[in-house]
């Protein structure tokens, strides 16, 4: 053969390897577009199915559901589907033609047509791989493939599936021998069926009353039953390798001999056989046997097409010269060309098809091979088909007058070939996206009227989780505005006042008992006799006690407050998440709010109830910030020191006043985020001028009832002054509630972005929270138009990456 085949043929195929990206990225792209139709199609069928289910539309809804159905029809989704359907199996081919790294020449012939004769001339192969056609019955089972490979002869067996068995092979025979029964949809369903009885049946009892295709079919079905036992196991098992091709008979031919041991041929899809041709100096050519066209029960005639879309370069279509017949009385023959026609794909059928005339003279005279060659030219001619013409069963004649003039043909016109089928495929291609891009578009111009009435459910859900925020916030504003009053007026924290209250209460009452009670002089008298030093201050010490003991208690107070205040704002939090038991009515309402906020990331409004919560542990102890500096203030040791006459009247009116007003001041301008730190701080610079207003004077009387007097005064004054200053300590206390009811009100209703919060919140039981306006139809309606349009634009995208992949692919060459 010609040096250049080689070449040129190896320069195609290099063509087509450049442009495998381009083909894959054409192919993936119409595989979306044809999901995105899909998916288009039923999302276009529910949103009709709605408004046609639901009773009592409004105006609104009547006019979207008018005009829904105009658009629809108008965009004929179903003819865009049947178009794209229909380019579907060429796009697959040339995805496969482009990827293929070997030239494939695909080879068909009728029973005696000398077909196996040429693959075995060809292939140096003998009977046990490709049997004779007298062997056969009718012909081969399954595609056997046969490249030229200088390795080690071996083949590759490819199995079906079960399923594939049961839908390729039995369900047509099945049908096609008008059994009354669905084909059989399991392995053990088919075996028990009864072929043998349909077979047998006739209405005189004397044959069979079904025609001869009938009856073939039925007895391939019998045989298959029969044998089910040697290749079932195979079924769906992993394809696996032969290394001697004498063992693939019973793989690949329904013999008509002595049955073979094992019918294993049901089980195959295909056979690939590597061996060297020694006649072919052409390295990656593939030869295909194809079944023939019409062979009942392996769906051939579509399994036929597919294949020489998907696999073929060129057919080569073998007849025999027979007496009485010639290659154009053959309907089958016919039907063949025709469907190689149709499997073209844009490439010219003078360089798909070529008419192969066998000459061989054992099968034929002289005189038909002439008639037959005189009919094959015209018909070659009329048809633009190559015709080539040889004795099969000849080595030279086989190689230079059939596959040498076949080879140089393609050699010259594969990467036009090519070409042509890349065009015609990605051109039918672009005109089916733009019809897709067009219904899709009509969709969307649609929407933008239909969206005017339909509000989306997250539209909704957002309108009233935001109405939610509001509503939140108005109440919060109420209630800071009502603890700013307050503090304004000078009015404590109710909790912390009765507290106040009744302890100066149970302190008067106290020391009402102890020094004025009967047997307080005399005790004091005789514990003074005993022990003169330590009596003083131990009576000062039990005063001191008392006077925390009770003044102590109003931490629990203080507790009351805050809970008070979190108990009012959780009133406020729960009156609108009525649902979901978000705000518990207990003594940690914000418990579960917390928690649901922190799970669902909502970091703004759990940092918000967190700082809330978090309060009453900054504040710390009240009695120890205002009262310890006046308490310490009662030892026996300050009544000896005390100096009456280091402050006037006037002096001691004043520093009192500062006193208890201080709190208030500090709660107007200076507190700190928690409050107290700062009117400590005050209040503690102003303990030296404690002593003189607890003591009012030096302590000179040391008699029983000297001692008596002052530290009933003392103690009189501490409470007066304790009792002063957690007053005005209850007052700066309302402002710092004012403050932290503010702070919430910024935090959980004002911070940005935290309506989208809101919304996330509710989300879960939006539908429980407002049945009103979430679990109405019309939302549902809604949402459906939305996803319609979404779909719709997912689709116009897909069909303008397949205009945008296909241009790429037509456009490049080799070179290009």
């Amino acid at each position: 053969m010609d040096a250049g085949i080689q070449r040129n043929i190896g320069a195609a195929l290099a063509s087509r390897h450049a442009r495998r990206e381009k083909a894959d990225r054409f192919e993936n792209a119409w595989k979306i577009l044809t999901d995105n139709v899909d998916s288009l199609i039923r999302e276009a069928d529910a949103a009709s199915a709605q408004f046609g289910s639901r009773g009592g539309l409004t105006s609104d809804e009547r006019k979207i559901a008018e005009d829904l159905n105009a658009v629809l029809r108008a965009a004929a989704l179903r003819d865009v589907q049947h178009e794209i359907s229909a380019q579907a199996g060429n796009v697959t081919a040339i995805g496969k033609r482009i990827r293929r790294s070997t030239v494939n020449i695909g080879v068909i012939g009728q029973t005696q047509s000398g077909k196996s004769t040429f693959l075995r001339t060809i292939t140096n192969i003998g009977t046990d791989v490709i049997p004779a056609a007298d062997d056969l019955n009718p012909t081969t089972s399954a595609r056997s493939r046969f490249r030229n490979d200088p390795g080690p002869a071996h083949a590759i067996i490819e199995l079906l599936s079960r399923d594939e068995f049961l839908g390729e092979v039995i369900g047509p025979l099945h049908l096609g021998a008008h059994c009354p029964d669905p084909p059989p949809a399991t392995l053990r369903a088919f075996a028990d069926y009864d072929y043998q009885r349909l077979l047998a049946s006739s209405p005189d009892g004397s044959a069979p009353a079904r025609g001869p295709e009938e009856q073939s079919r039925l007895r391939r079905l019998r045989v298959a039953q029969d044998s089910l036992a040697d290749y079932e196991q195979l079924l769906g098992s992993p394809d696996f390798r032969v290394d001697n091709l004498a063992d693939l008979n019973s793989y690949v031919a329904y013999s008509t001999k002595a049955a073979p041991e094992r019918r294993l041929y049901h089980a195959v899809r295909d056979v690939r056989v590597f061996c060297p041709f020694p006649m072919v100096d052409v390295r990656n050519l593939e030869l295909i046997d194809l079944p023939g066209m019409g062979e009942a029960g392996l769906e051939i005639d579509r399994r036929f097409l597919d294949d020489l879309k998907n696999d073929v370069d060129v057919l080569l279509h073998l007849t025999r010269p027979r007496a009485g017949e010639t290659f154009f009385d053959s309907a089958k023959n016919i039907s063949i060309l025709a469907t190689a026609n149709d499997a073209t794909m844009g490439v010219e059928r003078g360089d798909f098809t070529c008419l192969v005339i066998n000459e061989d003279t054992k099968k034929g005279t002289s005189a038909e091979i002439a008639n037959v060659m005189r009919k094959a030219r015209e018909y070659a001619t009329d048809n633009h088909y190559q015709l080539v013409s040889g004795d099969a069963s000849n080595a030279d004649q086989a190689r230079e007058k059939i596959l040498g003039p076949v080879l140089g043909k393609l050699a010259d016109r594969l990467a036009d070939m090519d070409a042509a089928a890349a065009t015609a495929v990605t051109g039918d291609a672009r005109v089916a996206a733009g019809l897709a891009i067009k219904a899709a578009g009509q969709l969307i111009a649609g929407a933008n009227r239909w969206q005017v009435f339909t509000p989306s459910e997250d539209d909704l859900l957002r309108t009233r989780a935001k109405e939610l925020r509001n509503a939140i916030a108005a109440d919060l504003l109420d209630l800071a505005g009502r603890y700013q009053q307050d503090a304004l007026d000078g009015k404590p924290v109710e909790w912390l006042e009765q507290g106040i209250l009744a302890a100066r209460r149970q302190l008067d009452l106290w020391a009402e008992a102890l020094f004025t009670g009967p047997g307080w002089l005399s005790r004091l008298r005789g514990a003074r006799a005993g022990d003169p030093g330590e009596t003083p201050d131990d009576w000062c010490t039990v005063v001191r006690q008392q006077i925390r003991r009770e003044f102590s208690q109003i931490d629990g107070s203080m507790d009351g407050a805050i809970g008070r205040l979190h108990q009012e704002i959780a009133a406020i939090l729960r009156a609108g998440l009525s649902e979901g038991g978000l705000v518990p009515e207990d003594d940690q309402p914000f418990r579960v709010l917390l928690e649901t906020t922190r799970s669902g990331g909502l970091g703004r409004l759990q940092a918000a109830l967190a700082n809330l919560v978090a309060f009453r542990a900054g504040y710390g102890n009240i009695f120890l910030r205002v009262g310890g500096p006046v308490v310490a203030q009662i030892t026996y040791e300050h009544a000896l020191t005390a100096d009456g006459d280091a402050l006037t009247p006037e002096d001691r009116a004043e520093v009192k006043k500062a006193v208890i007003t201080a709190g208030i001041k500090v709660a107007a301008g200076a507190a700190g985020p928690h409050g107290g730190l700062s009117a400590s701080a005050a209040l503690a610079e102003m303990a030296i001028k404690v002593v003189p207003i607890v003591w009012e004077a030096q302590l000179t009387d040391h008699s029983p009832e000297g001692f008596s007097r002052a530290l009933s005064r003392a103690f009189s004054r501490a409470v007066d002054l304790i009792s002063a200053r957690m007053r005005a300590e209850a007052c700066e206390l309302t402002a710092t509630l004012a403050f932290l009811v503010s702070q919430f009100y910024d935090d959980f209703c004002r911070t940005p972005e935290v309506e989208r919060e809101y919304a996330r919140l509710c989300a879960p039981i939006a539908s429980q929270l407002w049945p009103d306006v979430l679990d109405d139809s019309s939302t549902r309606l809604a949402d459906g138009l939305g996803r319609l349009v979404e779909h719709a634009a997912a689709t116009d995208t897909a069909a303008r990456e397949v205009i945008a992949a296909a241009s790429a692919l037509a456009e490049s060459r080799s070179g290009r």
